[in-house]
């Protein structure tokens, strides 16, 4: 049995359910229990592989008694710790041995040893795509919409689907709150200007598609001397992710559900772009990818 926790919106989502569906194809396990810490369960819209849903504490309802005692040692332990060093965490290996995997914003654990455990709890970010690499074919069939494609959309899909279309995602809103911009405020309007001249200047007849929690700031701030198109940002987040990752060539901010919209397009050939740092930290940053060309911010 595999054990998830789910927190957060479809992108950190989407991320912990790879890593679990990548350690369930490495042990021949098909028996999930989800748990959502919050009300957003917008990972159940896609194709995912079914699993029970579990309302408490997928530990200490699920687990082995001496996994139940480890759990609770390391919960008492880490509340120890002032909030500030949290994210310096290196968890326990010895914890993952017993099929307990954590890991946190920045510091990622290896959960192979858990492979040998019968019950694994998941619970973290694992933000890093060395962590389901080798099932890249098998989510791309699982990451798709439930539903079929709205038809307000059909204009809009047709012109991503025939046209050297640009996905030029633009992630404001929650990113500004006081909370939250010390960390993820990354991206600037002149980023965004900087990265549309390098993608004019390498695709052939480009169509740029805008897609963004705050498409008034984008239509105001962001001109660009092509056709433009722009979601409605009324959406529902998997019909968001289906035209997002049609598109051919892409503009990231540093947002996962964007990150995970370049992931999914089967363009061989495709570009992306995306900012120098994934928030204001100093890296290592494993969601920029080799492959992608950055700009600096």
């Amino acid at each position: 049995m595999i054990g998830v926790n789910y927190a957060g919106q479809l992108g950190n989502q989407m991320f912990r359910y790879a890593c679990a569906r990548a350690l369930g194809e490495k042990r021949k396990d098909k028996e999930y229990k989800y748990r959502f810490m919050g009300k957003n369960r917008t990972i159940l819209d896609l194709s995912i592989q079914q699993g029970n849903i579990v309302e408490n504490d997928l530990v200490l309802s699920e687990g082995f008694f001496f996994q139940k005692v480890l759990y609770l040692l390391f919960k008492i332990i880490y509340r120890l710790i002032p909030t500030k060093d949290r994210n310096l965490v290196r968890y326990p290996s010895y914890l993952v041995s017993k099929g307990i995997c954590l890991a946190g914003n920045i510091n990622d654990c290896s959960i192979e040893n858990s492979i040998g455990s019968k019950r694994v709890f998941l619970n973290g970010t694992f933000e890093n795509p060395m962590y389901f690499s080798d099932i890249r074919p098998i989510l791309l069939k699982e990451f798709v919409p439930k539903l079929p494609l709205v038809e307000n959309n059909r204009g809009l899909y047709e012109v991503i689907t025939k046209t050297n279309s640009i996905c030029i995602s633009v992630r404001r809103g929650d990113f500004l709150k006081k909370e939250n911009k010390g960390w993820f405020d990354v991206c600037t309007k002149e980023y965004y200007l900087e990265a549309i001249e390098k993608i004019q200047s390498l695709i052939e007849n480009p169509v740029f598609v805008f897609f963004s929690n705050d498409i008034s700031w984008v239509k105001a701030n962001i001109h660009v001397d092509a056709k433009c198109y722009y979601e409605s940002g009324n959406d529902p987040v998997w019909e968001t992710l289906r035209l997002m990752s049609s598109c051919k060539h892409f503009v990231i901010s540093n947002s996962t559900f964007h990150w995970w919209a370049q992931y999914l397009c089967t363009n061989p050939n495709k570009i992306v772009i995306s900012p120098s740092r994934w928030y204001n930290a100093s890296g290592p940053y494993p969601l920029i990818l080799n492959s992608f060309i950055t700009i600096d911010v």
